[in-house]
């Protein structure tokens, strides 16, 4: 009933609560009015069947006793010709009839009276000798016997006890009632109904309008509606009512804003960070929520992201053991991780540092793991450690080809001293040349290292370098070997650097040869120049670079590229990949000495398969 109930608006609930008490008032006033005219009637037609019988009995005994049988056959018919009057007989002792209303029932017995009732009101009429009756018919009709006692010259009626029956009708009276108490009775529903119908709209102007208005009120207010609450009107009861509704409306909205704004704070501190977060169920691993600096570390579109486990991130040789881990951390709590490999939507690889542990929420429990790119880091602390090394060894070598260098200057004087006064018959004399050129060999290797330290004698001025390179350039062509091409391509206007030009042109020449030797089957050399602003946001990921102003000298082969296994030392000196004695393994780090000395800085890209390209960097 309460769900039938609730389909119903409150306005047509009050309706029927007015209308159906009404319309069950006015039928049961109808019926207890026909009831009591019921009953009216049938007392009513008794006692106007017994008057009807005492007149007919009078004047009955009243004619026999004066034997004019014809009087009472005519006043019977006269009586019967009413249209209340059904059946009238006068029955003598005898039991046969001696006058009635219908002249065939004359003279038979009274086994023509079709009444079934007749009998047994007979029986009680003749054994109380009084009058007796029964409604019949629905009690519509009344059938009454009286017994008659007629002292006369009649044989038939002396002392004898005959009776009268009487049959009346009543439905014509009772109908005419019945229409007067329909009439009625309409007339009062109609007036309970009007009477209804007006209280229905006084309570609902009162009552049950200011509640809808409060209800639609509420559906827009949950429906995210900013309008303000309704006006405080109606009864004491329903003002209330409403004045509550405005305190708790005004209450939600405190509170909904404050949870928007603590949303809003929360959004913003989860997307503004600079690391990665990731929500995640403990049991299948899989990522439930994650942020905006998760998808653009790995590549990911947040519906993506939502697709993909967490064991996903890692490369698959470490994915069973890392399961265990993030298990273990979601069973004891907080864990953290460091240099985690991962693998991106690219596939390059990449080191994070892992720290979280689990949540519990109010239907369940997950785990929140930040994720923290430490790649770059790693990077720099490598080139960090590199560059601390470079620099002993550019400060051991420095020292060492210092006074390296003053040792040679005393052998190679006095060796040309002596070859000046020797004769060329000397046998001694190719001895001499022999030391001679040790040591102009040893002090271009002094040069080199004295370079590599910064230690050489630089004498900087401001040149085109796009003309340092074409000399150098020049030279290399004259020298390229079989199979291998060279291709120069300077910027025009380049800017104008302040830099060693012979330390240059050795630098560019030490990097045209080092190209070259990588191409043993041959290709192409390139040789490029430009101008390069470094903003902040470019030093990313290279610990020497600085931002500002810088023209670039890139020398570009197609050779079989860096191993990245050695790339770490290629600018070490005395480390090469020749054998024999094709070099010292000083060139590149000459270079490198080079660039630092101009406070600069060398970039290597380099894919295996794919050559090598020496970036370097002149302020």
């Amino acid at each position: 009933m309460r769900r039938l109930l609730s389909r119903f608006p409150t306005s047509m609930l009050m309706g029927l609560a007015f209308t159906i008490p009404a319309l069950l008032t006015a039928a049961m006033l109808l019926l207890y009015h026909s009831m009591v005219a019921q009953r009216y009637l049938a007392d009513e037609g008794v006692y106007y069947s017994e008057i009807l019988a005492d007149q007919i009995l009078s004047a009955s005994q009243r004619f026999l006793r004066l034997g004019s049988r014809d009087a009472i056959q005519e006043m019977i018919e006269d009586t019967g010709s009413k249209r209340s009057v059904v059946h009238l007989a006068l029955i003598g002792s005898d039991g046969k009839i001696i006058a009635s209303n219908r002249r065939e029932w004359i003279g038979q017995p009274d086994t023509v009276i079709p009444e079934p009732s007749y009998r047994a009101v007979t029986e009680r009429a003749r054994a109380t000798f009084q009058t007796q009756h029964e409604l019949v018919d629905g009690g519509s009709r009344i059938v009454l016997v009286s017994p008659l006692l007629v002292q006369g010259d009649s044989a038939i009626l002396w002392n004898s006890r005959g009776t009268l029956y009487l049959k009346v009708d009543h439905e014509e009276k009772l109908r005419q009632i019945y229409e007067a108490l329909v009439r009625r009775g309409t007339v009062s529903a109609l007036g309970i109904l009007a009477v209804s119908l007006l209280l229905l709209l006084w309570v609902r102007a009162i009552l049950a309008r200011p509640i809808l208005r409060v209800a639609a009120f509420l559906r827009r207010f949950a429906a995210g509606g900013a309008d303000a609450p309704p006006a405080v009107e109606g009864p004491k009861e329903v003002a209330q009512l409403i004045e509550d509704v405005a305190l708790m409306v005004r209450d939600l909205k405190e509170k909904r804003a404050a949870l928007e704004a603590s949303e809003e704070r929360h959004r913003r501190l989860l997307e503004g960070a600079y690391d990665a977060i990731l929500t995640v169920d403990p049991a299948s691993h899989r990522i439930l929520e994650a942020n905006d600096m998760f998808c653009r570390m790995f590549g990911y579109g947040p519906a993506e992201a939502r697709a993909l486990s967490l064991l996903d991130l890692h490369p698959p040789h470490e994915r069973e053991s890392l399961a265990r881990f993030y298990a273990d951390a979601a069973e004891r709590g907080l864990r953290s991780f460091h240099d985690v490999p991962c693998v991106t939507r690219d596939g390059e690889r990449i080191l994070v540092d892992l720290r979280g542990g689990p949540i519990p929420l109010e239907s369940r429990t997950v785990t929140e793991w930040i994720l923290r790119d430490t790649t770059d880091r790693r990077r720099l602390e490598e080139q960090l450690r590199q560059a601390q090394k470079m620099e002993s060894v550019a400060t051991l070598a420095g020292g060492i080809a210092h006074d390296f260098n003053n040792l040679l200057t005393g052998i190679l004087g006095y060796t040309r001293l002596i070859l000046g006064r020797m004769k060329a018959t000397d046998p001694h004399r190719r001895k001499m040349e022999v030391i001679e050129t040790s040591s102009l060999r040893a002090a271009q290797l002094t040069a080199q290292l004295l370079t590599f330290s910064h230690r050489a004698a630089s004498r900087p001025a401001p040149v085109d370098l796009n003309a340092i390179v074409e000399e150098a350039v020049a030279e290399l062509r004259d020298g390229l070997p079989a199979g291998v091409a060279l291709s120069f391509h300077p910027v025009p206007n380049l800017w104008t650097v302040a830099v060693d030009r012979a330390q240059v042109r050795q630098a560019v020449l030490q990097l045209g040869v080092n190209a070259w030797e990588a191409m043993p089957d041959g290709g192409t050399i390139r040789i490029e120049t430009g101008n390069r602003a470094v903003a902040e946001e470019d030093r990313a990921g290279t610990l020497e670079a600085r931002a500002g102003r810088f023209v670039t000298l890139s020398v570009r082969d197609a050779g079989a590229g860096i191993d990245p296994r050695i790339r770490a030392r290629i600018f070490e000196p005395f480390f090469t990949t020749k054998t024999g004695a094709q070099g010292a393994g000083l060139g590149l780090a000459m270079v490198y000495g080079t660039v630092k000395s101009h406070d600069g800085w060398v970039d290597v890209a380099s894919q295996p398969g794919r050559g090598a390209t020496f970036t370097l960097h002149f302020p």
